[in-house]
């Protein structure tokens, strides 16, 4: 394989463990283990939390003497504690503390490999190629997400209690080691300085990088406050099958195939920031249709919601990575890792904050101007608020944008799928 077909393949079989606890399949194994609505806030933003943890990267690569070996053994460490659930599973463990300590372990050694990932990329791949090829890796991602959450939806509707979250938990410990494999042939560029110390003086004396961080962090921290929820409140409030759940979310996937080429055309024209702008503002009015769904119209609310959605994060995936980098000066190192900081502690905050005030109002209806809501639906519209703000603060952040012009359906699509006006 060169260098670019391995780095494709690893993404596409790391999303099969990635989304093993993002969405249903992570409120499956959290219903599995009997978490709490605290307890399932942390899990699901212990990713986030842990980029905290990207501080230590440069250490890392210094005992390590090069980049290489550093992402291999921060991936080794990330990926083989993912073979402690299947095992418990089987053995009938059905403590919230294992799930718990497996995802601490993965959260902390995954935020060293991306430290470690990211700036290798920013090496690797030049800034004009950055939008076509994330485009392309993002693509074939979300044709794994598509197909990984059919299978992970008929495992867990069709086989009940355990054996449905050990098929799902054994797919996600396959795919850790296979990609652990592919990164023995990653090619990771080395250059001199690169196992650098972190300081994050550098990044702070950077004033556009200081926005850029404020920015980020309170987005983050809008986030986490609602993510383990959507689905949660689907599953438990209104009693949504796993398959049908599974359907919306492969829907967005397929929605996202034909997102991220527009979205990399989009990148190179009119620039990351303002990509990211519109994406978020998306996301942001999705977040109505959960404030608004009962059992009568949760099925096209949830499918409204999977187009949206599809659309939304396929910018937002793409832009916001591209714009660290395009923010980011030198030692890249240290702008990514006070970066990831800032999220971490910002996405735990909103977690936290998120996790008491859904631990409180669970199971509760409010009334609201004589109407009923379930208490988790406010949570949704404290996110809405947060998401607003958050949009206004990427705005303080100077990068390149250029005004939207809408040249017409035929000009637009030969632009982005190439050929002759």
């Amino acid at each position: 394989m060169t260098k670019h077909r391995v780095n494709l393949a690893e993404g596409m079989i790391y999303n099969l463990l990635f989304i093993g606890i993002q969405g249903f399949p992570l409120t499956a194994l959290a219903l599995y283990f009997n978490c709490t609505p605290i307890e399932l806030s942390m899990i699901a933003t212990l990713p986030i939390a842990a980029q905290f943890f990207q501080i230590f990267s440069g250490k890392i690569c210094q005992i390590s003497k090069n980049r290489k070996k550093a992402l291999i053994i921060s991936v080794a460490l990330a990926r083989l504690p993912i073979l402690l659930l299947p095992i418990g599973i089987l053995f009938k463990v059905t403590s919230a503390y294992l799930l718990l300590t497996v995802v601490f372990f993965y959260s902390i050694f995954t935020a060293l490999t991306s430290n470690i990932w990211t700036t290798a990329m920013g090496d690797l791949i030049p800034k004009g190629e950055r939008g076509a090829f994330f485009a392309k890796r993002f693509l074939l991602i979300s044709i794994t997400t598509i197909c990984s959450y059919y299978v992970y939806s008929k495992v867990l509707d069709n086989l009940e209690g355990s054996t449905g979250v050990f098929i799902l938990t054994s797919i996600m410990s396959l795919a850790g080691i296979i990609t652990l494999i592919l990164f023995f042939f990653h090619d990771i560029p080395e250059r001199e300085g690169s196992c650098v110390r972190i300081d994050l003086r550098a990044p702070l004396r950077d004033s556009n990088f200081r926005h850029f961080l404020v920015f980020i962090g309170f987005w983050n921290f809008a986030v986490e406050f609602a993510k383990p929820y959507f689905h949660y409140f689907a599953i438990t409030s209104l009693r949504v099958e796993y398959g049908y759940l599974g359907k919306i979310t492969m829907l967005s996937g397929f929605i996202a195939l034909f997102a991220f080429p527009v979205c990399g055309y989009l990148s190179k024209t009119i620039g990351d920031k303002k990509l990211l702008s519109g994406g978020i503002w998306i996301s942001t009015y999705v977040l109505i249709f959960y404030f608004t769904m009962n059992e009568n119209n949760y099925k096209s609310l949830l499918m409204m919601d999977g187009i949206f959605t599809g659309i939304a994060w396929s910018a937002i995936n793409l832009s916001i990575f591209n714009l660290l980098l395009e923010v980011a000066g030198e030692p890249r190192e240290s702008f990514v890792a006070s970066h990831a900081i800032v999220t971490g502690i910002a996405g735990l905050l909103g977690a936290v904050l998120g996790g008491t005030i859904a631990s409180f109002i669970k199971g509760r209806v409010v009334f609201i101007f004589g109407d009923a809501y379930f208490g988790l639906q406010v949570t949704f519209i404290l996110a809405f608020l947060f998401r607003l703000y958050a949009i206004l603060l990427l705005t303080r952040v100077k990068a390149f944008q250029k005004r939207v012009y809408y040249p017409g359906i035929r000009p637009l699509t030969f632009s982005i799928f190439g050929g002759r006006k």
